[in-house]
């Protein structure tokens, strides 16, 4: 009997410790979805507190206005602002490597999908997240934009840990640390530092005043040369781990003229996640859009069989010379 506890204790003890385990992992690789934080479409969007900008967006609306040949335009919405700003391309394809990004466009049916799924991961190694959020269907003439980003960078060296979320270097340091990182500037009330990477991507770190876009403020800081980081010099980083999704709604429900017929812009989806720590970071993109063909709606029926009104008037007049309230058709039979 003695025994059986023993070895009862002994899986209940292991259970535990698969649990910890399980729960560690998850923790440290699972992205933690935050809320309160918004996506911008371009970089000349008016910059808000606690937001991200990824060109996924941007590409897709590049190739959309190649097949419109010309400025995409809101029918009955021709000012909207979102739509100016994608349409001056502020981020063109050139502005980036092809080897970071994948797009695709055509109608939206399963082997359109499979072909972006197999390929994604062909070229990345990833899956998407956002391709369940749209319908494929066979025949379909409904179109379906799509693009990817995805990069991942390692610091020349990794950085100290400071604390559980917190890395950089400290007095204590090694002095090889030094060369991870120059200084584009330093002034007590606003600086810039640049981390270097093993695959040529420079990480730009900014505090001070924000202008009033992302390019703006990237512009003004960039301008400056770079200097190097003094051996009394520290700096402080915090970890991030995030996942954000977020759906245009200021772009959904608006018809345009495509490829020579009416389109209504049904669904516009873009992610972003973002991780840094001591060692490097990633980052993964993805946006799609839906525009179903309005020319194939499916037939309205207009049911007059009960519960309805009747005027009759000359054409000429403006007033009917008999009205008729029908609430209940079998008063009337």
């Amino acid at each position: 009997m003695k025994k059986i506890k023993e070895y009862g204790l002994t899986i209940l003890i292991i259970i535990i410790l698969l649990l910890c385990l399980i729960y560690y992992y998850t923790r440290k690789t699972t992205s933690t979805n935050i809320i309160n934080v918004k996506l911008l479409p371009t970089i000349v969007s008016k910059l808000e507190d606690n937001s991200i900008y990824s060109p996924t967006i941007q590409l897709i609306w590049n190739d959309l206005k190649k097949e419109n040949n010309g400025d995409v335009v809101f029918i009955g919405d021709e000012n909207n602002q979102t739509v100016r700003e994608l349409n001056l391309e502020t981020f063109k394809d050139s502005d980036i490597s092809d080897s970071l990004y994948y797009k695709k466009y055509g109608f939206a049916t399963p082997s359109l999908k499979k072909e972006i799924e197999m390929e994604i991961y062909n070229k990345f190694k990833e899956t998407s997240s956002i391709l369940d959020d749209f319908t494929f269907e066979e025949d379909s003439k409904d179109y379906f934009f799509y693009s990817m980003l995805f990069k991942e960078f390692k610091f020349l060296k990794p950085f100290d840990k400071l604390t559980n979320d917190t890395f950089g270097i400290k007095e204590s340091s090694n002095s090889e640390l030094d060369n991870n990182l120059e200084v584009l500037f330093y002034y007590s009330d606003s600086y810039a530092v640049l981390l270097k990477t093993t695959t040529g991507d420079e990480v730009i770190l900014y505090k001070g005043d924000r202008r009033d876009s992302f390019i703006d403020t990237y512009n003004a800081i960039a301008k400056n040369e770079k200097s190097k980081f003094l051996a009394s010099d520290t700096i402080s980083i915090h970890d991030l781990d995030f996942k954000v999704k977020q759906e245009y709604k200021d772009l959904e429900g608006h018809k345009i003229n495509l490829v020579d017929d009416e389109y209504l812009l049904s669904k516009v989806v873009q992610t972003v996640e973002f991780k840094i720590d001591n060692e490097g970071g990633k980052v993964k993109s993805e946006a799609g859009m839906n525009f179903k063909s309005t020319s194939l709606e499916e037939g309205r029926h207009f049911d007059f069989t009960d519960n309805y009104m009747i005027f009759i008037k000359e054409e000429t007049k403006e007033i009917p010379y008999l009205m008729i309230n029908i609430n209940d058709i079998k008063k009337f039979s």
